[in-house]
């Protein structure tokens, strides 16, 4: 028998060894690579982190500066041809309300200023800008929007800036302008936009009571009556005071808003002959069959209407020549007559001047009559008087009557072929008397073949009867009280010789424009 053979038992034993210090290095070499592997992970998100802060700053720097360009392009624009009684402090003038905004993943923060300067540089305060006391000539429009800041950043702070030049415009841009008040007081009557548009505007710092239908839209510093048979206002109404609707049957198109009083619809809305489009917007209330629903909105935040002043017209700057770019000058002649009659068989009157040297003008006129005058157009008897140019009457009615035109002949005016012929009835402004009527229409007057007409007084106006047709405009300083049918057609006629700043607009021209620290 063969001896056993004792076991290997160091060869186990030192095999045993080999393999855990293999174990060992592996064990090494990937605590090594796990090492690096974070360490080149923990590298990349250091990148990642930082680009992100980098490209999130970076856009918080691009919507911060188109924000607050695009904040003094929205101030720029409203203050372009805005009446210059609305440049108040804190509206258009001065610091204006900051506001809140968010943009993408960003909330911002925008702050303006409008700051206006005189002819000689210094800036002005704006109670002088709004009121007219001293014009203004050019404005620095300025608006700085701040980022909320992102993780361990500063906040976001850029600032622009645009420098406009401003140029006085007339801002006589309604059809019918009663300073105390508006009465239309017949059903018939037609309040046109122009040339088919929805803008034949009715204001009032005052009250408007309605009849008939407007082509345009509504605005009192009081209130607003529809009155029966006041069938259409293709616009919005916006008072200050209540709104009440009595129609028997009516349109309204528009929104209806009442910044401090309260909005009466009755039947408006709830039935199918008094349509309401729009929605109604009161400060304290609305009500009436269509409430509630979501067309009638009470206790509303409600801006008033804008505000418009009566402006002070006069002859200034009337004959004075028109120049490029456009100044204040209309280029007229004038002449003078020395009675106040229109009778055409009188060489010496002012109707025999038209009717005969009227066809044949060469020249815009201004016609000047005797200070305590009446344009009496009683004897005309309805005759065709044609006009080659425009032609601007003025009469103070410096008389015990206070009245300056007297209509009662149904005078027919028209222009002749060619351009667009103008025709003012201008009584000239002074501390208004809204006792005394200064436009009497005691029948009906015709001014819409290739012409147009605007009837101005700083007293009341009055049209008591017959059926007027007329394109222009009518402005009264009292009450603009119209009880005959007109039809009235708004166009917007160029004047001059406005002595009320505040009146007036400013269109605005830019300057320059960019960035400030």
């Amino acid at each position: 028998m063969d001896a056993v053979k004792p076991l290997r038992a160091q060869a186990v034993w030192s095999n045993a060894r080999g393999s855990d210090r293999e174990a060992g290095i592996a064990m090494v070499i990937a605590v090594a690579v796990i090492m690096l592997v974070s360490a080149v992970v923990a590298t990349i998100l250091v990148l990642v982190l930082r680009e992100n802060g980098l490209s999130g700053r970076e856009r918080q720097r691009a919507v911060s500066i188109a924000s607050a360009e695009g904040q003094v392009d929205e101030l720029v624009s409203q203050i372009d041809h805005a009446s210059v009684s609305s440049l108040t402090d804190g509206t258009l003038c001065g610091t204006v309300p900051a506001f809140t905004s968010r943009v993408g993943r960003d909330d911002l923060t925008v702050t303006s200023t409008v700051t206006y300067f005189q002819a000689d540089g210094s800036p002005m305060n704006c109670a002088d800008v709004a009121s007219g006391a001293i014009e203004a000539r050019t404005a620095a429009v300025r608006a700085t929007t701040t980022s909320t800041p992102l993780p361990n950043k500063a906040a976001v702070v850029r600032h622009f800036e645009t420098i406009i030049n401003l140029h006085l415009n007339v801002n006589m841009k309604q059809a019918i302008f009663g300073n105390d008040g508006v009465t239309i007081t017949n059903n018939n009557t037609v309040v046109n936009g122009e040339n088919g548009a929805n803008n034949g505007d009715v204001y009032s710092n005052g009250y408007v009571n309605c009849r008939g239908q407007i082509y345009g839209s509504v605005y009192a510093g009081t209130t607003v009556t529809f009155e029966n048979d006041c069938d259409w206002i293709a616009g919005d109404v916006w008072a200050v005071g209540n709104v009440t609707a009595n129609p028997n049957s009516m349109t309204m198109v528009g929104d209806i808003k009442s910044s401090s009083g309260s909005i009466f619809l009755n039947q408006l809305g709830a039935q199918s002959n008094k349509v309401f489009g729009g929605k109604a917007w009161a400060h304290v209330a609305v009500s009436g069959s269509a409430c509630p629903s979501a067309k009638c909105n009470s206790g509303q935040s409600i801006n008033p209407p804008p505000t418009a002043t009566f402006p002070e017209l006069t002859d200034a700057h009337w004959t004075e020549p028109v120049t490029d770019p456009p100044g204040l000058g209309l280029g007229f002649t004038t002449i003078t007559f020395p009675t106040c009659i229109a009778d055409f068989g009188n060489p010496a009157s002012l109707g025999y001047w038209l009717k005969n040297s009227g066809p044949t003008l060469t020249q815009n006129t201004l016609v000047r009559m005797p200070n305590d005058c009446t344009v009496d157009f009683t004897n005309v008897n309805g005759q065709v008087m044609y006009l080659n140019k425009d032609v601007a009457i003025f009469a103070r009615g410096l008389n015990a009557n206070g009245q300056a035109f007297n209509i009662t002949g149904r005078p027919h005016f028209v222009g002749t072929p060619g351009a667009l012929k103008n025709l003012y009835f201008i009584q000239d402004y002074h501390t208004p008397d809204c006792t005394k009527v200064g436009i009497d229409v005691n029948n009906h007057i015709t001014a819409d073949e290739n012409i147009r007409l605007l009837m101005y007084t700083p007293n009341k106006f009055y049209s008591a009867s017959g059926n007027s047709e007329i394109i222009g405009q009518i402005f009264s300083g009292c009450v603009a009280e119209i009880n005959n049918v007109m039809d009235l057609s708004y166009s917007l006629l160029p004047v001059t010789g406005i002595q009320n700043i505040s009146a007036m607009s400013y269109s605005a021209e830019i300057v320059a424009k960019r960035e400030t620290s």
